[in-house]
């Protein structure tokens, strides 16, 4: 018998690869999931079943969880990511340092996308871990009203919290809110507490308020040596309506020493 070649087609010639090559990658999907693992040896095995993978080997085959956009960002190389990731792990284990950390990473958007609502989460915890700047955070959020409802109310507490906790910013904050309220000289009573203790700890403005409150009379008896005094500490620290009512008051009594000794008409 004669052999005779059989010419095959163009198309089959291009096709046939490719079909061969689906068969193998597409079956084995078709049949089921196979697991792989490396023995100590460095073996590699196959299975379609992982219950047939010893138990030392299991790990090989656990599918990881997928990270975090924060995970990923640590490990392009992002510090803020990386500290954000330390920290929350203390916030977890109860470290009111850490979640007053954390929560200002949320409110700022540091490491991790911003988040008011987180915020005011680990805020909260913080504070109720005995951390006065959480508390004074808080309030600043409620007076505000960035990324959350303005409440007064809310904000007056949590600086009281705050305050009665040595933290001096929130004594002023405090003391301005006290100073504010209009008409009443209860309130004006409550604050010279709050704007004396934060005034003896340096702060500038509440120093200029004292200031104004012994000029005026305001839950004080009215006594202007007091005020001058704290005037001057306050325009000692550079504050501006302090040395303006330091130079006024100069000018003042400058007016009033030429009248005094000017002749009578």
């Amino acid at each position: 018998m004669l052999n005779k070649s059989v010419a095959i087609p163009a198309y089959l010639s291009l096709t046939l690869p490719l079909f061969f090559a689906l068969v193998v990658l597409v079956v084995p999907t078709a049949m089921g999931k196979t697991y792989k693992w490396l023995d100590k040896k460095g073996v590699t095995h196959i299975s379609d079943s992982p219950a047939e993978i010893p138990p030392e080997y299991q790990d090989q085959i656990k599918e990881k969880p997928k990270k975090s956009a924060v995970e990923r960002s640590a490990e392009r190389g992002n510090i803020e990511a990386q500290f954000f990731l330390i920290n929350i792990k203390a916030a977890e284990n109860g470290d009111s340092s850490a979640q007053f950390k954390v929560a200002t990473a949320y409110q700022n958007g540091k490491g991790v996308s911003k988040d008011t609502d987180e915020a005011v989460k680990w805020y909260i915890l913080a504070a109720s871990n005995g951390h006065p700047m959480a508390c004074r955070s808080l309030g600043d959020l409620y007076y505000s009203g960035d990324g959350i409802s303005k409440d007064i109310v809310q904000a007056f507490d949590w600086y009281l919290k705050a305050a009665e906790q040595g933290d001096i910013y929130a004594q002023g904050r405090l003391a301005a809110m006290y100073y504010k309220a209009e008409g009443s000289r209860e309130k004006a009573a409550k604050a010279i507490k709050w704007v004396r203790a934060s005034a003896e700890r340096g702060l500038a403005d509440d120093q200029y308020i004292l200031g104004d409150m012994y000029e005026r009379g305001m839950g004080v008896i009215p006594d202007g040596a007091e005020a001058d005094k704290w005037y001057l500490k306050a325009a000692n620290q550079g504050h501006t309506l302090a040395k303006q009512t330091i130079e006024y008051k100069r000018q003042y009594a400058i007016r009033q020493s030429v009248k005094s000794t000017a002749p009578k008409q």
